[in-house]
């Protein structure tokens, strides 16, 4: 809840539907609490199917703290690799 609570917009991470887990789930619950705007960003989709809605997301919001979120079985290195393709698409 802290982190939702201080920051200005969420990212959270997910690989699969949000019914299906329990901390990513919680987390949309308390953006929706404190009245914080949230993007879900599937990881088993690819990014080039993404990105275009997570840009206009964050140039919408121009969140100042930006909260990235996800379910525990996300791990890092999964999370950054898939930021990267998603970086690289978008600008080359």
């Amino acid at each position: 809840a802290y982190n939702v609570q201080h920051s200005d917009v969420t990212l959270l991470f997910t690989t699969r539907p949000l019914e299906y887990t329990g901390g990513s789930k919680r987390t949309i619950e308390f953006c929706e609490q404190y009245l914080k705007s949230h993007k879900v960003i599937r990881l088993d989709y690819t990014p080039n199917s993404q990105i275009k809605n997570i840009r206009q997301f964050l140039e919408n919001y121009k969140p100042r703290i930006l909260n990235i979120a996800g379910e525990r079985i996300c791990n890092r290195a999964q999370v950054v690799d898939w930021l990267t393709q998603a970086w690289e698409l978008e600008w080359r």
